[in-house]
């Protein structure tokens, strides 16, 4: 099984979409993914919510440029002493190791003021645009055998939009489709009246928006995952 939740949802769907042919994998769960965040439908607005505090724009916007040239900045010195590689992203090697919300900050910037492909030095799709324009081309995406989809997403994420994750499963579903497999692996999308992250104190009695449990929801993804009924 490949888990991950919010920009840990991003790699992996990315990881399954690009598996490895010979990679067994039963089942994915997402939980509230942040597959699409940097392409903003509201970078436009002059005040956005960040970590549960309204940001000003003019307020934030001379951090951009700072945070540009050190990163430029650190990508040279580490050329120079040959350890990136040109062709590679810029956070590839620096930024991994930094603490969540540091990295968290920038990633905010960036996607709030359009640079984040600039500061990751990728023209690369994100993986749901990918798998969107690949759909609609009839061309051949992801693995020969994909695994079953579990995903769940809170309505009032104000992190993640949950079209977010309603434009996924549909892509997810038309990939299936194309595989002549929909119908064959299960597909299981269920929304909570909650905001981000909201499962850290589940204790598995709670209820889904069509009221199946957490539990339930677990217990289904066990089965597919242990393949036990």
């Amino acid at each position: 099984m490949v888990s991950g939740e919010s920009a840990g949802g991003y790699v992996s769907a990315e990881s399954i979409i690009h598996a490895h042919p010979q990679l067994e994998v039963r089942a994915l769960l997402l939980r509230y993914p942040m597959l699409r965040h940097y392409k903003r439908s509201d970078a436009h607005e002059s005040e956005l919510p960040y970590m549960g505090r309204p940001q000003i724009k003019n307020d934030v916007q001379k951090f951009v440029q700072p945070l540009w040239d050190k990163t430029q900045e650190i990508r040279q010195k580490m050329k120079d002493r040959g350890l990136i590689d040109a062709a590679k992203g810029i956070f590839a090697d620096i930024l991994d190791r930094r603490s969540p919300p540091r990295g968290m900050n920038g990633a905010f910037l960036t996607s709030w003021f359009g640079t984040w492909s600039g500061f990751f030095g990728r023209s690369k799709l994100d993986i749901l645009t990918e798998l969107e324009q690949a759909n609609a081309k009839g061309e051949s995406v992801g693995p020969r055998d994909p695994p079953a989809l579990f995903i769940y997403h809170g309505t009032e994420d104000g992190n993640v939009p949950l079209e977010v994750s309603t434009t996924f499963v549909r892509e997810y579903e038309r990939m299936l489709k194309s595989k002549n497999l929909a119908g064959k692996v299960p597909v299981v999308f269920k929304t909570i009246k909650r905001g981000h992250g909201f499962d850290y104190e589940f204790k598995g009695n709670e209820v889904f928006d069509d009221e199946t449990t957490f539990k339930e929801f677990m217990d289904h993804l066990l089965k597919v995952w242990l393949r036990k009924g």
